[in-house]
């Protein structure tokens, strides 16, 4: 596992969270005007491309809408980053929980999937490895992060999103620069085959009933 520790980490967080403040208004306006295209996580959420920002890396809006997900099956959802990641809870609550990650001789341990660069917007394609691993979560329950507050990852931890079906959440995030020699890697099953693939765009039925949620949630975030 890779970490980012260090002085540098602490300036990207620093400057991560003057971009977010300074577009979070000009998010809101554009997922609200229809403005932004928005294209489906693997993972099943929505992701939407804001800006990208020269030294810094990729803003993007990132939406956990209610009962509507579209996740590829059988998606590995533990795993790495090549980036460091700095996010703010718009609405909703976002839920995460890191885990401890070895290799393993033992039968029945996870695959991992490493995530070929094929540049911004580029299709899926992963390579899978040959070595098996076990993942240990490091936290008892996921951490529980409200609306209006952040959080952060440095690059190489393993972690997973699991925000319930019924449950709203909506989140900007930066996507910092990938760091030289670092991959993103996912742990999963075993006979995962969709190691190469496009990402979906939302359709327009999906992106008004997103607006939807998105507009009556942050009505109720600025109630609260």
């Amino acid at each position: 596992m890779t970490r980012t520790d260090g002085e540098a980490y602490w300036q990207f967080l620093d400057l991560a969270e003057k971009a977010v403040r300074e577009r979070t208004s000009v998010v809101h306006a554009m997922l609200r005007t229809g403005s932004v295209a928005g294209t489906w996580h693997p993972n099943g959420f929505a992701t939407f491309e804001i800006e990208l920002v020269e030294g810094l890396g990729l803003i993007r809006l990132h939406v956990w809408a209610r009962h509507l997900r579209r996740s590829v099956p059988r998606h590995p959802e533990i795993h790495s980053h090549s980036f460091p990641l700095y996010s703010r809870v718009l609405c909703g609550t976002y839920r995460e929980n890191q885990y401890e990650a070895s290799e393993t001789t033992a039968a029945g341990g996870m695959c991992a999937y490493r995530v070929v660069p094929t540049g911004r917007g580029g299709p899926d394609v992963l390579r899978r490895s040959e070595s098996r691993y076990t993942a240990t979560p490091i936290l008892a329950e996921d951490a529980v992060f409200p609306a209006g507050s952040w959080h952060d990852l440095p690059a190489g931890v393993f972690h997973s999103t699991l925000i319930p079906p019924d449950d709203f959440c909506a989140t900007i995030a930066v996507l910092g620069r990938h760091l030289p020699g670092v991959t993103d890697v996912l742990l999963g099953e075993a006979g995962f085959e969709q190691l190469n693939r496009s990402r979906a765009w939302l359709t327009s039925p999906e992106l008004t009933e997103i607006r939807r949620q998105f507009d009556a949630e942050s009505r109720a975030c600025g109630e609260r």
